[in-house]
């Protein structure tokens, strides 16, 4: 688009009315004053409806507590404050989907390696992912022995099931780092492995991103 209107074939305000007049164009208001504040397209609005229907079953799933004698014991271990050892009890509680919102500055990574830790304990497998390989690699530097960005473990999936890389068992926890930074065709393919295998998925990020 940016091409043609850098050659005079369409202008701004001609590109802005096509795409609002498009029959997958759906526009967006917000709730309280009604104001038009963007537009989506009809098919990331259902891929939206999926991944909140499954996030939903995820969340009242009936499994994959931890041990409350793991949690205190790597609790006292690393010597976590109180702020700490409730976001380990809640992603650890049980629940199929837990959100984890960590700041810059709250000692998310001491927290992310408790929470590996007392997992790893219990007899999970701890699957580290991160939208980059900077982020990824930051999980490996903080005890996570698998680690990867979300694109690979998605990739294996699909084109290399068979492969140790692509492995993912109900008997997993997938802890997902800077989760805010993944668009909905990502969450809508983790949400559904996770509901495929029967893991348990961890989104971590921060709401201001």
């Amino acid at each position: 688009h940016r091409a043609f209107i850098s050659k005079g074939i369409l202008s701004p305000a001609s590109l802005i009315d096509a795409i609002l007049t498009h029959e997958e164009t759906v526009r967006l208001y917000d709730p309280v004053t009604q104001d038009e504040v963007g537009w989506t397209l009809r098919a990331i609005r259902e891929q939206e409806r999926a991944v909140l229907a499954r996030a939903e079953a995820m969340a009242a799933f009936q499994d994959h507590e931890v041990g409350t004698q793991f949690i205190r014991g790597i609790a006292r271990e690393m010597t976590l404050d109180d702020e700490q050892v409730e976001a380990m009890r809640h992603v650890l509680d049980v629940g199929g989907l837990k959100l984890l919102e960590g700041r810059a500055g709250t000692g998310k990574s001491h927290t992310l390696s408790a929470i590996r830790q007392a997992a790893e304990r219990d007899g999970y497998e701890v699957i580290g992912l991160a939208p980059t390989n900077a982020v990824a690699q930051d999980l490996r530097d903080g005890g996570f022995a698998r680690a990867t960005t979300v694109h690979s473990l998605l990739w294996y999936r699909t084109h290399a099931p068979d492969h140790a890389n692509a492995q993912v068992s109900e008997k997993s926890i997938i802890i997902v780092d800077e989760a805010a930074m993944l668009d909905t065709v990502r969450i809508d393919a983790l949400t559904q492995l996770a509901t495929d295998t029967g893991g348990k998925l961890v989104l971590v990020g921060d709401d201001r991103q």
